[in-house]
């Protein structure tokens, strides 16, 4: 009995050590307003599918209390690329340039890497992109008041699914949303 007990503890182990998951979504739930802002931080996986070299992610910033509006910067701790954006309809900067795109465009990647669009017009979402292996912060800030409001940061890796859906002929729609015009 104790022979088959280290065996199977001997597979598990080299199951358990040799496997490998990618992160696919972090979120956290915390309280902002215009003076305290929210915070949601991850590092990049490193491995797995990339897009021009770097991951693509769909970042949310999401509340569910009445007249909230959160407005969204998501950069790399080095502050080198800093994305931005109001209501995630509406236009999305990096690094204060305007980005490319359709609402269209912005809807149907949303749609396809993570299965629905922010629940409220004034929520702010932003496709990103950034290198494997970088560390990254998202950041909410309520526009509307100074009292606190629960908001919801949300950050999914949506690279597989979006080179997918992007072929290389198409791969325009997904290089114009992540590249400044």
């Amino acid at each position: 009995m104790k022979k088959i007990k280290f065996t199977v503890f001997c597979i598990l182990s080299i199951v358990t050590l040799s496997s490998h998951a990618g992160l696919l979504n972090i979120s956290t739930n915390n309280l902002q307003s215009r003076t305290a802002s929210a915070s949601g931080c991850t590092i990049i996986d490193s491995g797995g599918a990339t897009f021009q070299g770097s991951k693509v992610l769909v970042v949310f910033s999401e509340s569910n209390e009445e007249n909230s509006d959160s407005t969204l910067v998501v950069q790399d701790l080095k502050g080198a690329n800093v994305w931005t954006n109001d209501d995630w309809l509406g236009s999305r900067y990096l690094n204060g340039s305007l980005l490319g795109g359709t609402s269209s465009d912005v809807t149907t990647v949303y749609n396809s890497g993570v299965g629905r669009t922010p629940g409220r017009p004034t929520d702010a979402g932003i496709l990103v992109s950034f290198l494997p292996g970088e560390a990254i912060c998202a950041y909410s800030r309520e526009k509307t008041t100074d009292n606190l409001k629960s908001v919801s940061i949300s950050i999914t890796d949506v690279t597989s699914l979006a080179t997918k859906i992007y072929s290389i002929e198409a791969g325009d729609t997904l290089k114009n949303l992540i590249n400044a015009k």
